[in-house]
């Protein structure tokens, strides 16, 4: 008897520290991902029919999220539209590889491409 009243309490504190614990990290794992894909379908429909341009970078803000060891950051550009509009701010949250991090260091210039009529709308085309 005193078995079956263990095994069932033991039973208990597991399901509520999995209750507690690692159901709310999965939520906010689902959450990311669908993030991440989101920004990612943004992104494949500006490289595909968004204006271009050249941005020099601003800034540079890490998240502190990874995606397969690629840091997301927070870019500050300066957007110098292709067909001579006059230049703007943006900010472009971006996954970008450990290997692209010196080509978007403050000063340097990026191609990018934005959406003409939401220019808060901008990816990087690196």
């Amino acid at each position: 008897m005193l078995t079956i009243i263990v095994t069932l309490a033991t039973l208990g504190f597991t399901s509520f520290i999995m209750w507690k614990t690692f159901l709310p990290m999965i939520a906010n794992a689902n959450r990311l991902i669908g993030q991440i894909a989101d920004q990612s379908a943004e992104r494949n429909q500006l490289l595909a029919q968004g204006a271009p341009g050249n941005a020099r970078v601003i800034s540079l803000e890490g998240t502190g999220t990874l995606v397969n060891n690629a840091p997301q950051v927070v870019i500050g550009l300066e957007v110098h539209p292709a067909t001579g509009g006059a230049p703007f701010l943006a900010r472009c949250v971006s996954l970008v590889s450990q290997l692209q991090i010196p080509q978007v260091q403050p000063g340097c210039m990026v191609p990018v491409r934005f959406d003409p009529g939401n220019v808060t709308r901008i990816a990087l085309a690196i």
